[in-house]
């Protein structure tokens, strides 16, 4: 979505409007900020979805930067000893606050 897809000022109104109207409810029920904040809906929607795309964009871009080639990582282990399955995740080694073993369940009686 490109910028000139929306009118820049009227999304940033309706921006404004709604963080005073959260400071101060009262300003929710006056019939000019209504008007003001219907009126300027769909540019401040178009707005915020431009600004979303562009950060997943940059995210993206991110990712795909990163060196995809490490083989260093190898797939999950996953384990049944017929009572539990049990899934390790060989490139993790949990730290000495991390169990390596689940605390044991409580036996009912």
């Amino acid at each position: 979505m490109s910028s000139g897809a929306y009118r820049l000022w009227a999304a940033l109104a309706h921006e404004l409007v709604r963080l005073v109207c959260d400071e101060r409810p009262r300003y929710k029920h006056n019939q000019i900020v209504r008007a003001l904040l219907e009126h300027t809906r769909g540019d401040w929607i178009d707005w915020k979805t431009d600004i979303t795309l562009r950060d997943l964009d940059a995210q993206l871009a991110a990712i795909k930067a990163l060196d995809c080639t490490d083989n260093s990582r190898t797939a999950p282990v996953f384990t049944d000893d017929g009572k539990e399955l049990r899934l390790r995740a060989p490139w993790f080694t949990p730290s000495a606050a991390e169990p390596d073993e689940p605390p044991a369940s409580n036996p009912t009686a």
